[in-house]
């Protein structure tokens, strides 16, 4: 431990009781918690605020594209794009990580809903309407889902394969 490490911890403790200033850009919002529990969303401006009391945290509502890596069901490789937005701020705060919530309920979606025999379109679709109904509550709107690449495995023969990338005749 460094012998100056309460230096660092006092000067913490006394900013906490400098008042500070907050930019939220065109494009954020901002959900602003005080000590007693209470929240409310501040829109794009300029605010101050007192540390000690009050915590902000700032996320962008602009619209996010999340491609997200390709599965194997079957026989096939399926990779999926969704596009998303938070509407609101208060309810998404509590989720630690939205992309990788995204992901992992996608992929899950596309578990249930993959067939052989259904079109990619389809398969969208549903995955589509299972994650809006999932994420409904939560703040983030759904807004499309895609197949943006579909097709079939290709095995290699041999590990010097990966080399020239040759494919195994099936």
């Amino acid at each position: 431990m460094n012998a100056l490490s309460w230096l660092n911890e006092l000067m913490t403790w006394l900013g906490r009781w400098v008042p500070r200033l907050i930019l939220v850009k065109a494009g954020e919002a901002a959900l602003r918690r005080g000590r007693n529990g209470s929240a409310m969303e501040l829109p794009p401006g300029l605010y101050a605020f007192w540390p000690i009391t009050t915590d902000i945290t700032v996320m962008s509502t602009r619209l996010r594209t999340l491609e997200m890596s390709g599965q194997v069901h079957g026989r096939e490789v399926i990779a999926l794009v969704a596009t998303w937005k938070i509407v609101r701020p208060s309810a998404a705060a509590y989720w630690h990580n939205i992309p990788a919530n995204i992901d992992d309920r996608a992929a899950c979606a596309l578990g249930i809903r993959y067939a052989p025999d259904r079109s990619s379109g389809s398969i969208s679709v549903a995955v589509l309407a299972d994650l809006q109904q999932e994420f409904e509550e939560s703040g983030v709107h759904i807004i499309n889902v895609s197949v943006v690449q579909r097709g079939p495995i290709r095995t290699l023969r041999l590990m010097s394969d990966w080399g020239t990338h040759e494919e195994a005749g099936l």
